[in-house]
């Protein structure tokens, strides 16, 4: 079993991310919860420090070889939750799981972001990381979280924002937020023609072998 923890408190974020998981046709069993208490959506610093504790405390629940992926690409707890789990829960964050799994397929991959503001927070996860001569670009769709899981959302920011990451040498993309589901990985990746990465099934998928 495979717990998919949405670390904010939007339903239709929580819907998306269980697509995504039903959609990577793990075989494997699972269950995608969130944090009723945490924010609508992490967008800001101060959402991401508002969280970490509280994704800590679920992990510290958790029982012994528990697996966790926490579903947001910012990774909010991640240290603190390994620390605090029990031996053997295994846990992954969607942001550290897509960017080595770009790596895996290309030389160098670039980041479709959220808000121009979340750019330089990213940079600084990807150096934290190890990452940085891998990264090409990280680039802001200028949308917000609850955007990417409207039904009727546009695609063209996502769209724009990748075709720049590729355009600066990424032959990968990173989706950089666990809201960006519903097929959007499938359909950029038919316009740019290199391989794009949807978050949440390639951390689920780094935790089911």
């Amino acid at each position: 079993m495979i717990t998919v923890l949405n670390p904010n408190s939007s339903p239709a974020v929580t819907a998306a991310i269980e697509s995504s998981v039903q959609d990577a046709a793990l075989g494997v069993d699972f269950r995608v919860t969130q944090l009723d208490e945490a924010p609508i959506a992490i967008e800001s610093a101060e959402d991401v420090q508002r969280t970490a504790p509280l994704v800590a405390q679920f992990a510290a629940a958790l029982h012994p070889g528990a697996r966790l992926v926490v579903a947001c690409h910012a990774d909010p707890g991640l240290a603190l939750a390994r620390k605090r789990a029990s031996a053997g829960v295994r846990i992954t964050g969607i942001g550290e799981s897509s960017m080595l799994a770009a790596c895996a397929v290309a030389d160098r991959f670039g980041v479709v972001s959220l808000m121009e503001d979340s750019v330089q927070r990213k940079w600084e996860m990807v150096t934290r990381l190890g990452l940085a001569d891998r990264c090409a670009a990280i680039e802001a769709s200028g949308t917000s979280v609850l955007h990417g899981v409207d039904p009727q959302r546009d695609s063209a920011p996502y769209l724009t924002a990748a075709e720049r990451c590729v355009q600066q040498g990424a032959d990968a993309v990173v989706l950089g937020c666990a809201g960006m589901a519903g097929g959007l990985a499938q359909e950029l990746e038919a316009a740019l023609g290199v391989p794009v990465i949807e978050p949440v099934s390639a951390a689920a998928g780094l935790l089911n072998t």
